[in-house]
């Protein structure tokens, strides 16, 4: 049914989520308790907010270089969110993975954020990734062009693809 209806859309080996943004808003008194949830972060909101700008699943490698923190801070703020249930670790054969225990919480952090954040924080990791990007991994094609069409979009985007 979703594919059918193009929501869902099979990409570079991924099912991706095709969506228009208002099929995917928060109800209002959900959205009000996740946000105490992410107001109630002792020093990680902004760092939960950098990395909703990259997925619902986020790279700890470029989450480290756009937020600037060291490997000890970066896992202090890591544990922060694991203990707030915000994140959880996927174990995958490439190593562990970080990534937001609902599609909801990740849109409450990435919706918290105001425009002008978000165009530099997706301009910060499209730079990162593109200076990642090689011919040998074309896998990083996608998530660079659509970091940098939402920094220069600014939140007009018709489709929703960080989830």
């Amino acid at each position: 049914m979703l594919k059918q209806q193009k929501h869902v859309a099979y990409i570079n080996s991924e099912i991706r989520l095709m969506t228009s943004q208002n099929m995917l808003e928060v109800p209002n008194g959900l959205r009000d308790t996740l946000q105490q949830k992410l107001d109630s972060l002792t020093c990680a909101k902004k760092f939960t907010q950098l990395a909703s700008a990259m997925g619902r699943e986020f790279d700890l490698d470029i989450l480290k270089l756009s937020s600037g923190q060291d490997d000890e801070q970066l896992q202090v703020l890591l544990n922060e969110l694991l203990l707030a249930e915000l994140i959880c670790i996927q174990h995958k054969t490439d190593g562990k993975h970080y990534v937001f225990k609902n599609a909801m919480l990740r849109e409450a952090a990435y919706d918290s954020m105001p425009k002008a954040l978000k165009r530099e924080a997706h301009k910060l990791i499209a730079s990162l990734l593109e200076s990642r990007k090689s011919p040998a991994n074309p896998k990083n094609t996608m998530p660079f062009n659509e970091h940098r069409n939402e920094a220069n979009q600014t939140g007009k985007s018709n489709v929703n693809k960080h989830h």
